[in-house]
Formats: C-alpha cells, structure tokens, sequence
C-alpha cells in the first residue's frame, strides 16, 4: 500500500509539473510580458487557462494511476523529462527566429535542429536511465526537484505580476464607424498596406504594366522614400502623428504628446472634414475622440474564447516546443483577431484583415454624406503569411506574393471604382503607402499619390523622400499655406540628403540610422549610435543603497533595465549589443562616493567595458572571467544626483560560436550600490596615458602599440600602418584635463576605394566630416577642450563609405577597410 501511494504521489508531482509549467507559467509569462502589444486582458484568459490545466491535470493523473508498476514509474519519467524540457526549452533556449509573422525559412535553422532535439532526448531519455539504474536514488529526488522548479516559477510569476504592466493598451479602440462613407464635396483618402516593400511594386509593375494604365493611370510612384519606423509599432503612430518615438518615455506618453504635437487633425476639423482612421487602437491615443468621430474607449468584443484560449497556448507553444515541432504550431501574432467579432458592424473594432474588408467593400458599398471626408485605412498588405488569393479570398492554406498583391490590387480597383461610380474619383486626393518595408532593414516601402484635379498617366520620379513629408504634404492638399517642413510637391533632389528611420527590438531599444543615397540600397543606411529607450510602461522602485538587485528569476534589478539586455534566463541575463543602460531613481540623493559591484556569471571572451554614470564618463575597464566589474562612481562629480543613469560600452561584444544569434557581451547575475569604504578597489582599469604632442605611431617594432589606443575598429599593425576595421572606431586617450582647445591630425599610409568619407565625433559634436580623396595631406581637426571628459579623450570615428576588397572584386579579403593609419597626433592650437 505504502508503495501504492509512493507511485501515485509521483504521478501527481510528474503531471503537475508538466501541466503548470506549460498550461499556467508558459501563457502567464508571455502574456505578462507581452500584455502592451495583446488586445485581451489578463482577466480574460486566466480562467480559461484554469480550466484547461485543471482538466489536463485531471486526465493525466487518472491515466497515471491506472498504470501500475514499472509502466507507471516510466510514465512518470517521461512526463518529468517533457516537463523538464518545456521549462529549459522556454526559458533558456531564446533563439531569435525573427518576427512572428507565420512565415518562417525553417532551412536556416538546420543546425538549430540538430542541437536542439539532442537537448531533448537527453532530458527524455535521462529519467528513464536513472530509474533503471539508481531507482530508489531517483525516486527520492525526483518530486523535491519537480516542487523545486515549480517553486522557482511561482516566485517569477509573482514577480512579474509585481513589476509589470499586465493591462493590455486598451485604453482606445477604433471601430467601423463610418467606414465606407465619404463625401460628396471633398475626399482625402489614404490606404496603408502592411510590409509592402517598394521593391515588391516595382517588380510586379514590371510584370504587370496593364496596371499602369488602369488602377495607377493617375499616380506618381515614388520608389526612393524612406520609413519613419520599423516594425507597425514604430512606424504607424509615426504615419499618424508625423511624430518619432525618441522621447524614451512610455508608449502612451509619448502617443499622447504625439497626437496633441501634430497639426493635421485640427486642420481637418477647420476644414470642416469628418475624419476616420481605420487601424488598431493601440496606435490612437483617447484624446483624439473629438477629432476623429471612430474612436471610443470601449473594450474589443471577444467573440471566441476558445478560439483565443487555442491561440494563446499555441503562441505558448512557439516559445515553449522543441524547434522541430515549432514548425507545427508557427503562427502569426495577428491570428489573434480571429477571435474578436468579425462582424463589420460599426460598432465593432476595425480588424486588420484584408478579406473582411473586401466582404464589407462589396457587401454594403460606399455612400456619401455632406461633410469632406478624411479616410486611412490599415490593410494587411504584403505581410506575411500570405493567404489573400487573387479574387481577394482567403485561402488558409497560403497562397504567393504574387497571388497578395493581385488580391490587394483587386481591392483597390473595386474601391477606386465605386468612387468613380459615385463620380468622386477625379477630385479626390489619395495616397497609397506601407508602414514600412519588408526586404533588408524594410526602409524602402512603397508610396504612390494622386492628387485631385490633376490629370496625367503613371509616372515615376526620383525625387528622396522622407515620411518626415508626409504630413505637409497632407496639410497642403488641405490647401493649408504655413506648413512645417517640405510637402512632396516642393522637394528637389537636393533635400533629404540625410532621412533617418528607427528600428524597434525585442530588448525595447530603439535604433536610429541615417540614409545617405538611394533607399532601396542596404548599403546607404547606417547606424547613428544613437539608442532610445522605448515601451516602458511603469514606473521603477526607488533604489535604496545597499540593496542587492538580482537579474536571475527573481528579476528585482529588471525594472532599471532600460536597454541593451537581451531575454531573462533562470540565473542571470545578458548584455545584448554594444551597448547596455540602466536607469536607476535613487530614494536619497547621492552625497558621498559610491561604490558599483556587479557580479557576473558569464563573459563572452574578453571584455573591454566603458563606464558613463549620467553622460560622465568614468573609465574602461577590463574584464576577463566572470566574477566582479566594481567601479566607484565619484558623487562630487555627479551634483548630488536622485537618479543614476549607468551607461555601459562593450566594443568587444560578439556572437557566440554555438550559432546564438544574439551579440553578447557580459551576463549580469546580481548588482549592489553602496556608499563606497576605505579599502575598496575597482576592477582592473585600461590606461591609455598619451602626452599632449606626442605622435602615436603603427609599427611592429613600436614598443608601446599604438593600435592599443583604439577600443574597437582596429586591425593589427601592418609593417608601418594599421588599417581601420568597419564602419566605425573608437579611440580612447588619458589626455588629463587641458585649458586649451587641441588640434587633432590623423595620416594615412593608404586609402581604401577613395574617396573615403570620414566622420569623427566626441559624443554629439561633430569635430570633421569630408570626403579624403589622397593620403599626402594629413586630416586635421578641432578638438575643443570641453569635450575632455575626467581626462579622457573619447573619439567615435565612422568610416560610411568603408567596403571590403571581396565586394569588389579585387581579393578574397572580406575585411571592410577605409583608412590605413600611420599616425595620429593631438598638440595644442597654442
């Protein structure tokens, strides 16, 4: 009897460690996490969740307990070791898959594969030879290791739910509301399509010219324009507002500056227009709903719970699965929508789904109604998956590029159609546009425009455009005369020489690049350096000095996070890019030295880490092996400071050999600031002395190698030369503090593919930026003295035009060089 009981006890810690695991801490993570980005809220699926466990739990453990003996011990084994599985699979194995977007090239991830189910097997296989080979071991520890890790997930449950916003953005919701109604005196008309990649038109026009001279007859397509935002979450709100999201402040904050900043929607009031916009809510801000006549504050109208239970535990199930049955399950985060009311009805919320619009389209028709009328629609597109067929059907099995964009063309005739049956074709102004790309960084998306009144054929112009235009070009149309900024009417070919758009990821940063040249071509975007902050949705604890900050499962240091680490794992978390930022508000301001201890589980290689403590820079430092990166941050420095934003530089973060494809550099286990004592060290500081006048030369008989001066973007000394190494260097110099402003030179032995253009910085100025067509003359510049930080010169050099001797033809080296360098030198301008 007693080993009846033993056996049953088993089964029930066995199933219950499989079904929390996945049924509860899987959906409850992702949804926490999650939860600004999803329509429902966590009281809609908790219960839901409830009953699946519950009822699992109860099948499970019944099946278990009709088993007897041995079956029963190896079922038990098998349940621990999926459960075991899910849990390491979910939340130690992050491979970046890309965008859920149901598409997906699984053949890139062979090698992912491989590792992968060997992980699986030998948590599967492994219970199954302890209980062969140590039965009585195993079953003594089998049930304290299960209570244990479902001990470890209800601790970071309850954290998440203390430190997290759990509310999805609901706070607005765009309905039907007057959809299909326009106007029989004025129209402005703009149609958004989802990841329509300008080169995707081009190509199809190409092969398709009828359209020309039907559906686009009075366009003018503009294939060199450049997104504001990448991906929807950046780029919409941006199209909306004619507002970037840099302001690093909560996504509803900034929504809400946005919309009150933008003049359109005032406009189109005083030009007594009726406006709506037809997109997700979470892109509108609730202030609007005087302007815009669809928005309301109403929740969205769940008509399938079942239906959203089965997609939140199969979006469970692409994190939680084995890679190989990934491919089963994959889905698109939008599928989401199917559960909601697809109805039409005005009262509903708009859904991003192509083939609903079509039905409604040609269902109920456009009417008319007296007041002008400014209408944006958000379709699909060409996002992906693709399942709109070319009669604007869906087909779930999928169907092509080509099949969607004949589909979206049919959606469009039949709108332009009805307007021209309605006789308001002619006079109407319209836009049709994409939120952003698809191919490369997405920065190219398409953008064609018809201008009411104007008579003319398909035409294409060359003219670089910016989404910066877009808004005065609306206003123009508008008739508006005093518009900020250039419409697309006024531009020449001289403006926007430089567009800039910014990319979300995962880690809530959001990166600025900078386009200099044709859109379409990767190679004219480059990085900025400049980073934001982005989707924060709660304000952090203050810290009190003295307390330690944990990055494991316990997460209490996660709130000051603000960018530049990747996922959590279940003892730490990594830096993610070359660079990280914590932004810690203090419960008493600092008045004396402190002390910053931060233990490290991991360093990927070597390390060099520069320390900035609110834009002070500090020094680098080097670390080698997990262990302590301690630095004292001087609090005279600093002017008493309630707040410390610690800012970290790792030049030498790098992709780890298994194939991981994040950019790694050093794994924060826990962190403590204390006000700093007598004996206190820091870790092991890089000192670059340099004496003002003195030339640093690149030779391999130089004693001290002067290539040791640059923190990154240097290759090794070359006889009497060291070429830069990508587009970007750093260069870090213990100058001292100087009264004077100095002069910088720089001499090359070579210049790669010249012209090169050179750009050198010291944090926001820009000290030089020309093109250096001969290496005769040395480059010289102004280095003025406030820039010397603590007695340190930081220069940042970017190299745009650098390009390998492989991508030319010339050798097969692929390294990316611009400048050789033979010298550098800084002497006062005395």
């Amino acid at each position: 009897m007693r080993q009846e009981n033993i056996g049953k006890r088993g089964v029930i810690i066995s199933s219950l460690f499989l079904i929390f695991t996945f049924f509860i801490f899987g959906p409850f993570q992702i949804y926490i996490t999650n939860a600004s980005e999803l329509f429902f809220s966590f009281s809609d699926i908790w219960w839901t969740c409830a009953i699946v466990a519950l009822v699992s739990l109860f099948f499970m453990t019944l099946l278990g307990w009709m088993l007897k003996g041995k079956i029963q011990e190896l079922y038990c084994c098998v349940l621990w070791g999926i459960a075991m599985g899910l849990y390491i699979q979910g939340n130690f194995i992050l491979t970046d898959y890309g965008t859920l977007d149901g598409a997906i090239d699984w053949g890139k991830y062979q090698g992912v594969g491989v590792w992968n189910s060997l992980i699986w097997m030998l948590c599967i296989i492994s219970p199954v030879l302890l209980y062969k080979f140590t039965p009585e071991t195993w079953k003594a520890i089998r049930n304290y290791l299960a209570i244990g890790i479902l001990c470890v997930q209800i601790i970071t449950l309850s954290t998440l739910f203390i430190t997290a916003d759990k509310h999805p953005n609901s706070d607005c919701q765009l309905t039907n509301a007057g959809r299909f109604e326009l106007s029989q005196n004025e129209n402005t008309i703009v149609f958004v399509l989802d990841a329509y990649d300008s080169q995707f038109f081009s190509d199809f026009i190409e092969q398709h010219p009828e359209y020309k001279e039907t559906l686009w007859n009075e366009f003018t397509y503009y294939p060199d324009t450049v997104a504001g935002g990448i991906r929807t979450i950046l780029a919409m709100p941006q199209i909306l507002t004619g507002q970037f999201y840099t302001s690093e402040a909560p996504y509803s904050e900034y929504l809400e500056n946005a919309y009150q900043s933008t003049e359109l929607y005032r406009t189109l009031r005083d030009a007594n227009y009726n406006t709506g916009i037809y997109t997700e809510g979470k892109f509108m801000s609730p202030s609007m709903s005087d302007l815009i006549m669809n928005v309301t504050t109403d929740k969205k109208r769940i008509r399938s719970y079942t239906t959203l239970t089965y997609y939140l535990y199969r979006f469970t199930a692409c994190r939680y699965f084995p890679h190989e049955l990934k491919k089963c399950v994959w889905m698109y985060s939008g599928d989401f929508d199917a559960a909601l009311d697809n109805s039409g009805s005005e009262e509903t919320s708009y859904l991003l789904d192509d083939a609903f619009f079509y039905r409604d389209l040609t269902q109920n028709g456009l009417s008319l109604q007296d007041k002008n009328a400014f209408r944006l629609y958000h379709l699909f597109g060409t996002h992906k998956p693709y399942t709109l067929d070319e009669k604007s059907q869906r087909n779930s099995e999928g169907t092509s590029l080509e099949k969607q964009q004949i589909g979206l063309m049919n959606i469009l005739e039949t709108y332009f159609e009805q307007m021209k049956e309605l006789g308001i074709y002619d006079d109407a102004n319209i836009i049709v546009l994409a939120d952003h790309g698809e191919e490369n960084y997405a920065q190219n998306p398409l953008l064609l425009v018809k201008k009411g009144q104007e008579t003319k054929n398909f035409c294409v112009s060359d003219l670089p455009v910016s989404y910066t235009n877009l808004h005065p070009t609306l206003l123009s149309l508008l008739l508006k005369e005093d518009i900020a900024g250039k419409s697309i009417f006024d531009l020449t070919k001289e403006d926007n020489q430089e567009r800039f758009f910014y990319i979300n990821s995962a880690d809530r940063i959001a990166t600025e690049y900078i386009v200099r040249g044709d859109a379409s071509d990767p190679e004219n975007a480059y990085k900025t350096g400049r980073l934001f902050s982005v989707f924060s949705s709660k304000q952090s604890i203050k810290y009190q000095l003295g307390t330690e900050l944990y990055f494991d499962t316990r997460a209490t240091g996660l709130q000051y996070a603000s960018k530049g680490f990747s996922g959590m794992e279940a003892t730490h978390i990594w830096t993610e890019g070359y660079e990280t930022e914590l932004e810690i508000p203090l419960q008493k301001s600092l008045k004396d030295d402190a002390l910053v201890s931060i233990s490290l589980k991991w360093v990927m290689n070597t390390q060099r880490v520069g320390i900035y403590v609110n834009d002070v820079f500090l020094n680098y430092y080097l670390i080698d092996k997990p262990g302590e990166l301690r630095f004292i941050i001087p609090a005279k420095a600093l002017e008493h400071p309630d707040k410390l934003t610690i800012r970290l530089k790792l030049p030498d973060a790098a992709f780890p050999e298994n194939g991981d494809p994040r950019i790694l550099g050093i794994a924060f286990e826990s962190m403590t600031i204390r006000e700093k004592r007598k004996d206190d060290t820091e870790s092991k500081i890089i000192s670059c002395p340099y004496q003002i006048g003195d030339k640093l030369t690149f030779t391999n008989d130089n004693d001290n190698d002067s290539s040791s001066y640059f923190i990154s973007g240097i290759c090794k000394v070359e006889n009497d030369f060291a070429w830069s190494l990508g587009k970007t260097s750093g260069l870090t110099l213990d100058i001292g503090n100087v009264e004077y402003d100095l002069i910088g030179e720089f001499r090359f032995k070579y210049i790669h593919a010249m012209p090169q253009r050179l750009v050198v910085r010291c944090g926001e100025q820009i000290l030089y930026d020309q093109k250096v067509a001969s290496n005769e003359k040395p480059v010289k510049f102004t280095v003025p003295k406030d820039s010397i930080e603590n007695g340190k010169l930081i220069l940042a050099l970017e190299y745009p035009d650098a390009v390998s001797p492989f991508s030319l033809g010339k050798s097969d080296d692929r390294r990316v060089l611009a400048f050789a360098f033979s010298s550098v030198c800084f002497s006062s301008d005395q």
